[in-house]
């Protein structure tokens, strides 16, 4: 969907709890991704290289605090030294699964989130528990209260992943429905953490990274507080054709309807005349929703094995993974409390 002032992106359960399936052999190799018209190495390299007196001082002036409209006051958060905030429902084990996540976030994705103010959310009844303003709407195809269906989550605005470990159990009534209690959720919740960092990332090359970007130093701040833009890096001429050409070669090759319909949350429900049986009725959705999954790929914890299918985007994706871990190397700074040390991401836990 096109990004407004709230941009929102979902992972749906029914896919998200599932494992890849019938991928195949993966296809030759393209060839590497000349990012040079698509990434401002010296607008990123510039944010990595922000010294360590500063680097609070400009997660501070990044730190959106959510609306109450839509978030509950426990998930809220009032300051930036919040850097994950978790559910007083949360199981011993499900906390430290939540904990666990933090520490697979490399640092080259780290070090840009939490100096844009970005916040961790994890839940255990629900998207909902943190998000009650969203509880009673339906989704574009009729999914109520679409919140209770959802595991994943990321709100550009103000930069937060959200992630449940639960989920509600919803008995429709004359009304509309009734929550009869919560059940675990038991799908691979660490790739849905790492597909919604997977939108931080589009997001932020979108904002950060775009070539006309000044390279002033003074002005870094500026970068960093842009979060009202109308660009992602899957807005970009190269992203785009490398998806059109991939959805090209995908028409022209038999697949298995049950191959299409399991990864429908990515697809149209048709390209050129073919039926593909997807849920995105736009090629915006469909090429975030596709770069974000991708990134999970790249780093591990994928569901879909979209790289087989999409094996041009693929490789810009993790094209832009090695470039991002290149910058970073080359202009980290070695600070002495790092940004999700324990003692700084657990500064506060709703009550």
């Amino acid at each position: 969907m096109k990004k407004g002032l709230w941009y929102k992106s979902l992972i749906p359960v029914f896919l998200a709890g599932c494992v890849a399936t019938g991928g195949g052999h993966k296809p030759d190799k393209p060839d590497d991704t000349d990012l040079s018209a698509l990434f401002n190495r010296q607008a990123v390299a510039e944010t990595y290289a922000i010294s360590c007196d500063m680097r609070d001082f400009v997660r501070e002036a990044s730190y959106r605090t959510p609306s109450r409209r839509y978030t509950s006051d426990d998930f809220r958060g009032g300051s930036a030294n919040i850097t994950a905030i978790y559910s007083p429902h949360l199981s011993a084990e499900d906390r430290l699964k939540a904990e666990q996540f933090l520490d697979t976030i490399p640092g080259h994705v780290g070090d840009l989130f939490y100096k844009q103010g970005g916040v961790f959310v994890f839940t255990s009844q629900s998207l909902a528990e943190a998000l009650p303003g969203y509880a009673d709407h339906k989704d574009k195809h009729g999914n109520y209260p679409y919140q209770n269906n959802y595991v994943g989550l990321y709100r550009g605005n103000e930069k937060r992943v959200f992630v449940t470990f639960g989920l509600a159990n919803i008995e429709k009534t004359d009304d509309g429905f009734e929550i009869k209690g919560y059940r675990p959720y038991g799908g691979n919740k660490i790739g849905v953490f790492h597909h919604e960092l997977g939108h931080y990332i589009d997001d932020m090359l979108g904002g950060l990274g775009r070539k006309e970007r000044t390279s002033d130093p003074n002005d870094i701040l500026q970068h960093l507080q842009a979060h009202r833009h109308d660009d992602r890096f899957t807005d970009t001429a190269a992203f785009r054709e490398a998806l059109e050409a991939d959805f090209e070669e995908l028409v022209k090759k038999p697949h298995a309807d049950y191959a299409l319909k399991f990864r429908s949350y990515f697809l149209p429900d048709s390209y050129k005349g073919t039926k593909l049986y997807g849920q995105k009725d736009s090629w915006d959705d469909t090429g975030s929703e596709v770069f974000a999954e991708l990134w999970s790929e790249v780093h591990g914890y994928g569901t879909y094995d979209l790289a087989y299918y999409f094996p041009r985007t693929y490789q810009i994706v993790k094209d832009v993974d090695r470039e991002l871990r290149q910058i970073y190397e080359q202009n980290k700074r070695e600070c002495e409390q790092q940004f999700f040390s324990p003692d700084f991401r657990f500064a506060l836990q709703p009550i």
